[in-house]
């Protein structure tokens, strides 16, 4: 079954996380697709955490006025300026 997600989102992560639950709870899944599913969630919820926390100390260094603060608004996301 090839499965087709509309964008790269914390939500459609979430959507894929859970629809890998249920399939192995019916027994569509094997157990080793779920926990490889599993273990690269993991690494992007990190990979966002990170990133999560680069704006917030770039926010902060901006309320500072630095001179080059201004510079750091680059690191937002679409994600994270949704998140923060």
């Amino acid at each position: 079954m090839e499965e087709t997600i509309a964008d790269n989102t914390l939500k459609s992560l979430r959507s894929v996380l859970f629809r890998e639950l249920t399939d192995l709870r019916n027994g569509d899944s094997e157990a080793s697709q779920s926990i490889a599913v599993s273990k690269l969630s993991s690494q992007i919820i990190n990979s966002y955490k990170v990133e999560i926390e680069a704006v917030k100390v770039a926010n902060e260094l901006k309320d500072k006025n630095l001179a080059y603060a201004h510079t750091l608004t680059c690191i937002q996301t679409e994600d994270t300026q949704k998140i923060i």
